[in-house]
């Protein structure tokens, strides 16, 4: 659909929806609830017959990026953010930065210029967001779908233990992290852990420089940074100059999620794109 039609059939099925309210309120006969019907049935009759009738737009290429807000966005199914993560992992060296990206982020980024920099020096941009996923749609370049962090974290783990990666985990309160390790290793149990610390330390501190040196020391093949945004990508971007090679990727809230100590959105919300 043009914007021009989303936003006018939007506002025709919001403006009854609210006039339905207005109605009950003043108690109005009831013709005015028939004609309040019949042009909510027209709106809807309207919309259904342009979206099935609307041009198909051709999808951009995998592996491509588009641009939302002026960052760019990867093309990507969690597949092949998979393969692509580990073709990162077999390289001889280099430093990999991976951004789970909701709405905030990008949005951060685009008036944040010092943290939009750090996003366009990232080797992915993935589409965490329902958000995300819906604005590409409205700009004409759709993408297949989300790429939620909590569900790569527990894929990449699962491929870290048959393929022998070590991986580190930092983040969430204490106790929280070493919780959510629990449970991946009752999945996983061959999972080499590099090192697990929580993420309650302030920038430029004392613990900060540990975990920093902690770090650098094991190298680890994939380390999962859990601080939140932007906390976590400015983390990433100090560790860039101190380690040579591996694959940071910044995931939030996820270890909340997968310790248990928060639900996570029913599957058919998941499914119908209403996880925020």
């Amino acid at each position: 659909l043009s914007r021009s039609r989303l936003v006018f059939f939007s506002a025709l099925i919001f403006f009854c929806m609210n006039f339905l309210e207005l109605f009950i309120f003043v108690k109005v006969p009831w013709y005015g609830y028939l004609a309040l019907a019949v042009l909510f049935a027209a709106s809807v009759f309207s919309f259904v017959r342009t979206f099935a009738s609307r041009s198909s737009v051709q999808p951009p290429e995998m592996g491509s990026r588009i641009q939302i807000l002026g960052i760019p966005i990867d093309v990507c199914t969690p597949a092949t953010v998979l393969e692509k993560i580990s073709g990162f992992i077999r390289e001889p060296d280099g430093f990999f930065h991976i951004v789970t990206a909701d709405s905030l982020a990008i949005f951060r980024a685009n008036r944040d210029k010092g943290f939009g920099r750090i996003l366009h020096r990232a080797s992915m941009i993935l589409p965490d967001g329902a958000g995300l996923v819906w604005a590409a749609d409205f700009l004409g370049t759709p993408i297949p779908g989300r790429t939620p962090g909590i569900a790569l974290v527990s894929d990449l783990c699962e491929r870290a233990a048959k393929e022998g990666w070590s991986v580190y985990f930092l983040g969430s309160k204490p106790g929280v992290m070493q919780e959510a390790v629990d449970m991946l290793l009752r999945r996983f149990p061959t999972l080499n852990v590099a090192g697990i610390h929580h993420g309650y330390f302030h920038e430029g501190s004392e613990i900060e420089e540990q975990v920093l040196e902690d770090l650098r020391q094991k190298k680890p093949d994939i380390a999962f940074i859990a601080l939140g945004v932007p906390k976590q990508e400015l983390f990433i971007q100090r560790l860039r100059p101190i380690i040579s090679k591996t694959v940071a990727i910044g995931v939030g809230g996820s270890f909340d999620v997968i310790s248990g100590n928060l639900p996570r959105a029913p599957v058919l919300m998941q499914k119908f794109a209403l996880e925020w």
